[in-house]
């Protein structure tokens, strides 16, 4: 008799743990579930602009998930629209601090220490982007392989090539030491960007500006003809190409007539051209 009591309490207590272990699937089932219908509203949102609410649904996400990197990466692009760089910031790291190889996390972390005139910690980012081994990444892409949707060209048509994307690292590594006033080092990652694509008028900009700020007019009035012969309406390359000629005074405010006939909200024109009136 005793035996078979204790028979039927083994069996008893098989019994539930069984079942607690089903509820606890079901629960974890369930938790995944709606956590998925949190990010997929959260993306929704993100990409309508609607960051306020897109950081509701991503937090929701990450209540119930706190590992899911893409849910804290996407917090932090919602967060960095809404100018709250402190946040992005912290989910920029937890997203890092789940998969450090996150290129777009971390570019993106680069960026808001840029804004936020960290430029040393910006370029050590920028620096460490350039020792991952090259692959294409883009979030809509994993968000693809995370949820199994039907998107896969959507997500191949978006993704960044770590070729070009190089380009933008070699241009903000430029002006991160713009901003510190290491010209040089400036000079040489201008100069990389300009190699990977000599078309983009705002890095031959940059690297213009650059040049102009140690003093070599020359070579930084070349870049701005380059800019201009790219685009016409780059206001900053021909504000600076008429501070970098030597023309008569009047010779320089046609061309800022000219300029602000471009683009009539350009203050820095309207000051220019006053001091040569002055």
């Amino acid at each position: 008799m005793f035996y078979k009591l204790i028979c039927l309490a083994g069996l008893f207590i098989i019994c539930y743990l069984n079942v607690r272990a089903q509820d606890s699937t079901l629960t974890r089932f369930r938790a995944s579930n709606l956590a998925r219908e949190h990010y997929e509203r959260g993306l929704s949102y993100h990409y309508q602009r609607q960051f306020d609410k897109a950081v509701i649904e991503l937090e929701k996400t990450i209540s119930l998930d706190p590992f899911d990197y893409l849910a804290y990466y996407f917090n932090g692009l919602s967060y960095e629209q809404l100018k709250a760089f402190e946040k992005a910031l912290q989910n920029y790291k937890l997203s890092l601090s789940i998969r450090p190889d996150f290129t777009e996390a971390l570019f993106n972390r680069a960026l808001v220490y840029y804004k936020t005139g960290n430029y040393e910690e910006a370029a050590s980012d920028l620096e460490h982007l350039l020792t991952l081994p090259p692959r294409e990444t883009q979030a809509i892409f994993f968000r693809g392989l995370k949820y199994g949707q039907n998107d896969y060209n959507t997500g191949f048509n978006n993704i960044i090539s770590m070729t070009d994307k190089n380009a933008d690292i070699y241009n903000y590594l430029g002006l991160c030491y713009y901003q510190l006033n290491l010209y040089e080092q400036s000079s040489i990652y201008f100069t990389r960007a300009i190699e990977i694509n000599p078309q983009d008028d705002n890095i031959l900009t940059n690297a213009g500006l650059n040049y102009m700020a140690h003093g070599k007019i020359d070579s930084a009035r070349i870049l701005f003809e380059r800019s201009l012969s790219i685009n016409p309406y780059n206001s900053v390359a021909a504000l600076n190409l008429s501070l970098c000629k030597t023309d008569s005074s009047t010779q320089q405010i046609n061309q800022l007539d000219q300029l602000i006939e471009k683009n009539d909200d350009f203050p820095m024109a309207y000051a220019q051209r006053a001091y040569q009136y002055y």
